[in-house]
């Protein structure tokens, strides 16, 4: 393609004007699109402070080294992590590393890189179907879970978000959880999550997540936002994250961000001094068009959710926790696991499900609402 100094624009748009297979509904797309003014801000990078995060990195990997430990919990997973917890918390752990008056100083790090797999694996829920799930919980002998989703706070959070996805406005949107509802069935091991996060966010913070993401709380406005369900299924790999800015009584405001890949897999070893920006790289096919006006959804894409109660906003301490784990798993390549492919059996059994829920629909009798018709995307969707 030529440079944009040498396009004849009145030209290029004259020729697709009459060209004879353009029709009225093309040039009005185009006028949709010419018209549109997205709200964007500066695209800035994910991961902040490189050169000097980079230098505090070296300078632990040195030190743990100096204690005979040569690489063994120096894994993908730890990197990410101190790629994105605060500067001042990473400073921090480095003094913690040189005190002599701590018996383990490296204690952290071992704790880590055994354990964020099972935070990772928690928040991005890789069952995408219920016959899946019912299939791991054949093989692992798992309960059935008692929790069960709100109808009506699904309806609450579909009427908030207009019944159209919040970053491509299409109409007949999923309606997912930030932080998975896995939190309601097994809040033991969401507590495990948040107690290692706790360094970051403090004891406030952490209790506040707590009380929200091991109750019937999470099934609450608060965690629910109106997605397409593509968009949906690319969120939980980390394909992209929601940087929550800042909010009001009425408004919370987050900025969109794509994600790229390292090509790094959870639990191989690093050099803590490697510089990210020398792996990341886009994830080929992953794009997504705003559905009114035709315009591509870029980097520093603005998305502000409005309500009239502040109650039915969503909380930005678990969107703040959703941004750094959907980072973390960029890094560290803990969305990298690709769909199982189904077995003819499961397949054949998951239509039959299907077929059931279609004629107790029915039987329901009428007078439900029409907007209600989309409700199975959300009942029947993966955990999150």
């Amino acid at each position: 393609m030529d440079s944009f100094e040498d396009v004849d624009w009145h030209d290029l748009v004259t020729k697709f004007w009459e060209a004879p297979t353009t029709t009225q509904e093309d040039r009005e797309a185009l006028i949709r699109f010419l018209e549109a003014r997205p709200n964007r801000e500066e695209a800035k990078p994910y991961i902040t402070d490189v050169e000097r995060r980079l230098a505090i990195t070296s300078e632990i990997q040195r030190v743990t080294q100096e204690h005979g430990i040569h690489g063994t919990y120096l894994t993908s997973q730890l990197w990410a992590f101190l790629l994105v917890i605060p500067l001042d918390l990473l400073e921090q752990i480095l003094q913690q590393t040189k005190d002599p008056g701590i018996f383990d100083p490296l204690a952290p790090f071992k704790m880590l890189s055994n354990q964020l797999p099972t935070v990772f694996e928690t928040f991005l829920p890789k069952s995408f179907s219920g016959i899946e799930v019912a299939s791991y919980r054949r093989f692992t002998k798992e309960p059935e879970r008692k929790a069960r989703r709100s109808k009506k706070k699904a309806q609450e959070t579909r009427t908030r978000d207009q019944k159209r996805c919040i970053v491509t406005s299409a109409c007949l949107p999923s309606i997912v959880h930030i932080y998975p509802f896995v939190g309601c069935e097994d809040p033991n091991r969401t507590e495990t999550v948040l107690d290692l996060f706790s360094p970051l966010y403090g004891v406030d913070m952490t209790d506040h997540l707590k009380d929200l993401l091991t109750s019937s709380a999470l099934d609450h406005p608060s965690n629910m936002l109106a997605m397409d369900p593509l968009l949906h299924r690319w969120w939980n790999r980390a394909f992209f994250g929601l940087e929550p800015l800042d909010k009001n009584e009425t408004t919370v405001r987050l900025k969109f961000h794509w994600l790229f890949r390292t090509g790094l897999e959870v639990g191989q070893r690093v050099d803590l001094a490697t510089n990210p920006y020398d792996l990341l790289a886009e994830i080929d096919g992953v794009r997504m068009r705003n559905s009114k006006t035709g315009r591509p959804i870029l980097t520093g894409e603005i998305i502000e959710i409005t309500a009239q109660e502040p109650s039915l906003l969503p909380d930005m301490d678990i969107l703040k926790l959703q941004w750094d784990l959907c980072r973390m798993c960029s890094l560290c390549g803990a969305g990298e696991v690709g769909d199982e492919p189904k077995e003819e059996d499961e397949e054949e059994e998951e239509e039959e499900e299907g077929e059931a829920e279609g004629e107790k629909e029915e039987n329901q009798g009428e007078g439900e609402d029409e907007d209600e018709e989309d409700y199975d995307d959300y009942m029947y969707g993966d955990y999150r």
